[in-house]
């Protein structure tokens, strides 16, 4: 009797339609991985250049880590100018604060040896289940680490969706590579390149830092829309477990190696900053940090909310712009200065009335790099 062969496989031959199909995602995977500029956005850029820079981190004496506050709002020159102490932005904009504890994680196993580190942890981040960064965890997050993230959200599917994205690009990718597909067939394109290397050269010029112009019409901003901005960024107080989990990791962490945490509360536009006051928000929060304070002796608040009141400095009602950022940044720089010492004091340190000030030779905003981009590429084609 005749028994067919195995489809692909000759008698006691390898399996080559399992080869081919191999070869066939292994090179697949590889083109994806080399498209990077094109299928990967900003923020995903943030997070992969924020754990690059992390192996370097042995070279400053400040870390700075959190969410868009931070990277949009702390200068590290600035700092600099006014502590004497070398400093970092590490902060990805969007990021939780597991992301925060995974970055300070490589940054120590570097040998990294900080003094203190800043950090934030807004409160509509801690509000959202960590699923809002589902396709950016695979860009930051070790194999460890995703175990604990997912069993903190008890959330086993979290688990495999972020491993998936970690060995197969394609999967992290798809959305991307689908518009890319379709800007091709309509002769449209679609792809990230320039806002990527936009974002590279601002971040280059200022340090990690990520630096807007100010928006002239938060100037006539009216008391509805600001209340109208705190029902959809600050609807409630309230904190993610998996959120939670990733805070108290970051604290526990710094506090074994001894190092002094400043937690910052960037400045609000102001009328966004009265509705936070009245609705109850604001003091939801205090108590929030007070319990931290609570449990870790190295916990420093630093409050700088109320204390800029010109709408020039905002970027946004969340966000500083590039004049009010610096500013701040000089004012932590102070801050860290006079603690130098090693005598905390006061563990929640108001800061003094800021004004915004002129940007500095070398720095950019983005505006300024989206001008400076177009002039290079305007020079390359002649």
């Amino acid at each position: 009797m005749n028994v067919p062969k195995a489809c692909g496989r000759a008698a006691g031959g390898a399996p080559w339609g399992l080869v081919g199909m191999a070869a066939l995602m292994l090179l697949v995977e590889s083109a994806v991985e080399r498209r990077g500029l094109d299928l990967l956005d900003v923020d995903d850029w943030a997070y992969r250049k924020a754990v690059k820079s992390a192996r370097l981190a042995k070279n400053f004496d400040v870390l700075c880590f959190g969410d868009s506050l931070v990277k949009l709002g702390v200068v590290p020159r600035a700092v600099e100018e006014r502590s004497g102490l070398k400093t970092c932005n590490l902060a990805v904009s969007g990021s939780q604060a597991s992301s925060s504890h995974a970055l300070l994680k490589r940054c120590l196993d570097a040998g990294a040896r900080p003094s203190a580190v800043i950090v934030d942890f807004q409160p509509p981040l801690l509000r959202l289940n960590p699923r809002h960064n589902l396709h950016r965890w695979a860009n930051v997050l070790t194999v460890s680490e995703t175990v604990a993230l997912a069993f903190s959200a008890r959330d086993p599917d979290l688990f495999a969706t972020i491993l998936l994205e970690k060995a197969f690009p394609s999967c992290q990718r798809r959305e991307a590579v689908r518009a890319n597909v379709m800007g091709a067939l309509k002769g449209t394109g679609d792809n990230h390149r320039y806002y990527n290397f936009l974002a590279f050269r601002n971040w280059s010029r200022n340090g990690g830092a990520q630096l807007h112009a100010a928006t002239p019409s938060l100037r006539t901003m009216s008391e509805q829309d600001a209340a109208a901005i705190r029902l959809g960024y600050y609807p409630k107080w309230e904190g993610h477990p998996a959120n939670l989990a990733g805070l108290e990791q970051f604290l526990a962490l710094a506090a074994e190696r001894q190092i002094l945490v400043y937690w910052v509360l960037p400045p609000l536009l102001p009328a966004l900053q009265r509705q936070m006051a009245e609705s109850g928000i604001d003091a939801a929060h205090d108590a929030f940090l007070r319990s931290w304070q609570a449990r870790f002796s190295n916990l420093v608040v630093v409050d700088g909310r109320g204390k800029m009141s010109d709408p020039a400095a905002f970027y946004d009602a969340n966000h500083l712009a590039a004049g009010g950022s610096y500013a701040y940044s000089q004012a932590l720089g102070d801050l860290l200065r006079q603690r130098r010492s090693g005598v905390l004091g006061d563990r929640w340190a108001t800061l003094p009335t800021i004004r915004p000030v002129a940007l500095p030779d070398g720095f950019e905003d983005l505006d300024q790099s989206r001008v400076a981009l177009g002039a290079i590429e305007k020079a390359s084609r002649h």
